[in-house]
């Protein structure tokens, strides 16, 4: 709990007649967090370019090559299939910003590879779905 209180600054705040807490963390190395928060904005930016209308030409070419039964079930399917891609698109930055520092003390190998892990299953386990529906 020392830890916490350490690295953690709480103070009650009172809003609309009701307390709110605000957290307020303190950083170890202000300048190493802000030029990892850079590379983390600018590597979210390019995969924001290009998975986003990626993502919009394949419900495109979905709704002309596939068969539906209506429009929900189109609509559905592509919202399933942003949301994989934005599972992705969560996972990659982390990759970009160690590339990036040239270290991997950003994320330990542990939590790098259950979250690939996790992303990859989730992925086959959805074209499984799909692909038997």
């Amino acid at each position: 709990m020392w830890k916490v209180k350490k690295r953690m600054h709480v103070t009650i705040l009172w809003k609309y007649l009701l307390p709110w807490l605000n957290w307020k963390t303190s950083s170890v190395s202000s300048g190493e967090k802000k030029k990892t928060d850079e590379i983390d904005v600018k590597g979210m930016f390019y995969l924001k370019c290009v998975l986003y209308p990626l993502s919009v030409c394949w419900g495109v070419y979905c709704l002309v090559h596939y068969q539906y039964k209506s429009w929900w079930s189109w609509f559905i399917s592509s919202l399933a299939d942003f949301a994989y891609t934005f599972g992705f698109l969560n996972m990659m930055p982390q990759i970009f910003i160690n590339y990036k520092l040239k270290s991997v003390a950003h994320m330990p190998w542990r939590v790098l590879m259950y979250k690939a892990f996790n992303t990859f299953i989730d992925d086959v386990f959805a074209f499984y779905i799909s692909k038997c529906l």
